[in-house]
């Protein structure tokens, strides 16, 4: 009942969607599209993104053209950033390349998935790792058992391999076009 944006931001349906995964973007992107009453969205397209390198915006339009300017460039981006990562012997330079690899969030996993090495499926492991942490972890379950954690490990390793799945069944739609937001709405 509230007229503040922010005030729809506030509540456990809003984080579940948040929270849905990479598979789901596509599907999320195009209700912001779609539905006026989505545009709250907008401002949490970093957290459903898990784009965490975004540059800050000020209003919905300047929001919506920094995402689509995001997903044009982003082959490119991706593209400079695994050459820099291949390239690296360093450990902890691996680590730095493999965040900023991870931080372009889940326009990056078709990518990382199909690269099909070591090296990226640790990255592509980690951003399912934290979707499962933020949707099954509460501060009580930190202290999980190793058992748990196998459990956890197994769970991640079959996301990635149905991942993996699911990129090649889509091999051919490679365009980013079902990522931009085409606003019907002013």
């Amino acid at each position: 009942m509230s007229s503040n944006p922010y005030a729809y931001l506030q509540n456990e349906k809003f984080e579940e969607i948040k929270n849905l995964g990479p598979e789901y973007m596509p599907y999320i992107l195009k209700e912001i599209g779609e539905n006026p009453a989505a545009v709250f969205a907008l401002w949490e397209i970093k957290d459903i993104s898990k784009a965490y390198n975004l540059p800050k915006w000020d209003s919905d339009d300047q929001c919506v053209s920094i995402w689509n300017q995001y997903v044009e460039n982003f082959p490119e981006e991706f593209n400079k950033l695994k050459k820099e990562l291949y390239s690296e012997t360093d450990t902890e330079k691996i680590k730095l390349k493999s965040q900023e690899i991870k931080d372009l969030g889940y326009l990056a996993l078709p990518f990382i998935v199909e690269e099909n090495n070591e090296r990226m499926d640790t990255i592509a492991k980690q951003l399912f790792r934290d979707n499962i942490n933020q949707v099954s972890y509460s501060e009580s379950n930190m202290n999980s058992s190793e058992s748990e954690n196998t459990t956890i490990e197994e769970k991640i390793d079959s996301k990635l391999k149905n991942y993996k799945a699911l990129v090649e069944l889509n091999k051919n739609v490679s365009s980013l076009n079902k990522f931009k937001i085409n606003i019907k709405y002013k």
